[in-house]
């Protein structure tokens, strides 16, 4: 992270997204949805609006990240992936807009409906 962010315009963001395309198992991007939300959830606990990242905010986002892909046996960025997604998909208003941070509903948040158990009989396809 250190050598990427000593390029000229290079931040944390962008170093964020240069190291998960090298290793995805252990980085995700750096996104301002995912920090929200991470911040709604209490993973993290600053920086509500999810901007002007420190390496100080890149360590808790990542160390927020990998306790979860660790559990669930799967990458760093598929978590930070689903997480932007599901950000994007309850937020209200924009996200970019001055003043509070932007709202998003948490109950859009659910998890989608599981399929129903298999009977465990193969299927006949005609």
């Amino acid at each position: 992270m250190e050598l990427l962010t000593s390029l000229d315009g290079v931040g944390i963001p962008t170093a964020s997204a240069v190291l998960t395309l090298i290793d995805p198992r252990r980085y995700g991007v750096l996104d301002i949805r995912v920090w929200q939300l991470l911040f709604a959830m209490r993973s993290v606990r600053q920086n509500p609006r999810g901007r002007g990242f420190s390496l100080e905010h890149w360590e808790r986002y990542l160390r927020a990240l990998r306790g979860p892909a660790r559990r669930l046996g799967v990458s760093v960025r598929a978590v930070e992936w689903t997480l932007f997604h599901a950000h994007r998909g309850a937020q209200e208003g924009r996200l970019y807009d001055a003043g509070a941070a932007p709202r998003f509903v948490l109950a859009k948040l659910q998890a989608p409906a599981r399929p129903a158990p298999r009977s465990g009989r193969p299927t006949q396809t005609r």
